[in-house]
């Protein structure tokens, strides 16, 4: 009757964990990488679905709708919306979006600003018109991002939000 294991059966087992740890560990380091990796993109469309319900709530309100080219410094394009009595501006830079708000009420001195950090985002607004009017914002978003040396595009979406009757009123 055995009561313990022999020196070559536990050196044996003790060769074949460690073969099965060596097979299943580049497997399990890139299953981990793609978690944290999908784990970023989906924190990134969060912020990016953030930001469009903002821009949508301005656009809705909107009289009046342009696109400006940016300057020098910053040559993204800057989205211009205009309110009753607020202007908002929304501008791509360095993987991020800033909203500023301007007020011209003179008795509130309350001026908006947000800031989204979206890394690896792309974003592409234009305005849609019809006979020089503005009507619509088109927005499309998407997170690209290098894996394998291959482009990878994630949660592609377009959207179009539609501005206000005040802005159709005014112009008729």
């Amino acid at each position: 009757m055995r009561k313990a294991f022999s020196l070559i059966e536990i050196i044996t087992a003790l060769a074949i964990m460690v073969v099965a740890t060596a097979m299943l560990a580049k497997p399990v380091r890139s299953i981990t990488k793609d978690m944290m990796r999908n784990n970023a993109d989906f924190q990134t469309n969060v912020s990016l679905l953030d930001m469009l319900r903002h821009m949508q709530d301005d656009v809705e309100g909107a009289e009046e709708l342009s696109v400006h080219p940016g300057d020098e410094n910053r040559p993204e394009d800057i989205l211009l919306i205009k309110l009753a009595d607020i202007a908002v501006t929304y501008q791509f830079i360095d993987e991020s979006v800033i909203r500023q708000q301007v007020n011209f009420n003179e008795n509130d001195t309350d001026d908006g600003y947000n800031a989204w950090k979206l890394p690896h985002a792309q974003i592409d607004w234009k305005i849609l018109k019809q006979n020089e009017l503005s009507w619509a914002v088109e927005i499309s978003t998407s997170i690209d991002r290098g894996v394998d040396g291959q482009l990878k595009s994630k949660f592609r979406n377009s959207h179009i939000y539609f501005a206000s009757l005040a802005a159709w009123r005014t112009h008729e």
